[in-house]
C-alpha cells in the first residue's frame, strides 16, 4: 500500500491527472502484483490505458460551472403598488372600498384588495408590467388610475422590475339619485312602468344621448335611479 500511495501522489501532482484516472492507474499496478508474471505483460496495462482515457475524457466534457445571472436576478424582483381611497367632498378616508389591479399581460397576475379603516390599500409581490387600476366604492363613482374625474381618460399603470408606487390617491365623488312617482290623468299611480335616465355626450363632434340608469315603478307608481356620476 505505500507504493500505491507514493505513485498516486506523483500521478496526482506531477502529470495533473484526476482523481479517476489516478485511481485506476494505482488499481493497475495493484492487478500487475497480483497476477502471474507471465499474463501481466500487457494485459492489465492496456486496460489500465483504456479506463484513463475514458476517465480523461468524461473529466474534459463536464461543463463549467454558470456564472450567476445578475440581469436575471433583478428583472426578477417584485413591485409594491399602494395607496389611499377617501371622499372627493371631504377627504374622509372610505373604509372596504374595492381596489382592482387588472394585469394586461395575464389574468393570473391581477388581484384586488379592499381599503382598511384608513382608505389604505396595497398590493405587494407585483410581477413587472402594465396593468389598469380602479377604485370604487357602494355609492361613490368608480374612478381609474389617471383620472381627476370620471370623464376624463384613464391611464395605465407601467411597473419596472422592483418598482415601488406607495403615493396614490383616488378622490371618489358621491353618485346621485333621482326619485319620483309616475301617475295617469286622473293622479292613479301606474304601476310597472319604465322609466330611464339618458346623459348627453359627444362622439366625433356630435351630440348624442345614452342611457344611464333605469327603473320601474312599484304598485304605488313609484321609482327611485341611482348610482348615477355626476353630470346633465
Amino acid at each position: 500500500m505505500k507504493f500505491i500511495k507514493t505513485r498516486h501522489y506523483l500521478v496526482s501532482e506531477n502529470y495533473g491527472w484526476n482523481p479517476c484516472a489516478t485511481s485506476v492507474y494505482n488499481f493497475s499496478v495493484l492487478t500487475i502484483s497480483w497476477l502471474p508474471r507471465k499474463g501481466a505483460n500487457m494485459r492489465p496495462v492496456t486496460i489500465a490505458y483504456f479506463l484513463m482515457l475514458l476517465c480523461w475524457r468524461a473529466g474534459a466534457q463536464s461543463p463549467p460551472p454558470q456564472p450567476t445571472d445578475t440581469a436575471k436576478s433583478q428583472n426578477n424582483e417584485k413591485c409594491v403598488v399602494a395607496g389611499t381611497v377617501v371622499r372627493l367632498d371631504t377627504g374622509e378616508p372610505l373604509k372596504k372600498a374595492t381596489v382592482i389591479l387588472r394585469s394586461h399581460d395575464s389574468v393570473e397576475q391581477s388581484a384586488f384588495a379592499i381599503t382598511d379603516a384608513q382608505g389604505r390599500f396595497q398590493f405587494d409581490k407585483v410581477e413587472l408590467g402594465t396593468y389598469s387600476l380602479d377604485a370604487s366604492d357602494n355609492g361613490f363613482v368608480k374612478l381609474r388610475y389617471g383620472q381627476k374625474k370620471h370623464t376624463d381618460p384613464g391611464a395605465n399603470l407601467s411597473l419596472a422590475a422592483g418598482q415601488k408606487i406607495t403615493d396614490l390617491v383616488f378622490k371618489l365623488p358621491q353618485t346621485a339619485s333621482i326619485t319620483g312617482r309616475v301617475m295617469d290623468e286622473d293622479g292613479q299611480p301606474l304601476p310597472n312602468v319604465d322609466v330611464k335616465v339618458y346623459q348627453a355626450s359627444s362622439r366625433s363632434g356630435k351630440s348624442q344621448l345614452g342611457a344611464v340608469g333605469g327603473a320601474s315603478t312599484n304598485d304605488l307608481g313609484e321609482y327611485r335611479i341611482f348610482d348615477l356620476a355626476p353630470g346633465r
